[in-house]
């Protein structure tokens, strides 16, 4: 049998209908994204990788350097104080 979460994106893709609409509300989503003070990063995390597996199914390619910048732009501002290598 296969992975639940893959039976789920087949059917996402099956009944999802795929419009420019819904692949800029995804980037819209992706790109907006912010850890408010307080907020789980745990949760920050898993949001970040629903959307840009969702970009990913719509044939969005993000490169890794974006995917960087953009996790780190999404920190807020507690996170200023860490370094990056």
């Amino acid at each position: 049998m296969d992975h639940p979460q893959i039976i789920l994106r087949h059917l996402r893709g099956m009944y999802q209908l795929q419009c420019s609409a819904n692949v800029g509300a995804v980037k819209r989503g992706y790109l907006t994204l912010y850890l408010d003070d307080g907020d789980s990063m745990l949760d920050h995390i898993k949001t970040t990788r629903r959307l840009l597996g969702e970009l990913f199914e719509y044939g969005v390619v993000v490169s890794d350097d974006e995917k960087t910048m953009n996790f780190i732009q999404s920190l807020g501002s507690s996170w200023n104080g860490y370094v990056g290598l």
